[in-house]
């Protein structure tokens, strides 16, 4: 259970550029504003910034009382009491998918 009520939702294989991580730090939250990272694939060791894969901007810091996930474990979706204002931070979220693509098959 979360002490706080912004969540910054991070998955396990994604990491923040130190420029993302200055602008949160920088960051005044703001009630009824949701913010949108900029996630960077790496898939089998390239970064994948092409076919509908990049820019892929996703909401990853909220207020979690207004919020919450919705939908099937790894496939889930944010639901918002009212819709938010969505401000896009600068910097990036890397996400390492697959290292291999024996990992993935």
């Amino acid at each position: 259970q979360a002490r706080h009520d912004w969540i910054l939702s991070v998955d396990a294989d994604e990491v923040l550029s130190e420029e993302l991580e200055e602008n949160l730090r920088k960051l005044q939250l703001q009630p009824g504003h949701a913010y949108s990272l900029d996630r960077l694939t790496n898939y089998c060791g390239r970064w994948i910034r092409h076919s509908g894969w990049y820019p892929d901007w996703k909401v990853r810091l909220f207020d979690r009382r207004t919020t919450e996930w919705t939908g099937d474990y790894v496939h889930e979706t944010l639901r918002f009491d009212r819709p938010p204002v969505i401000e896009r931070l600068a910097g990036r979220l890397y996400h390492y998918s697959y290292r291999t693509s024996g990992e993935h098959w």
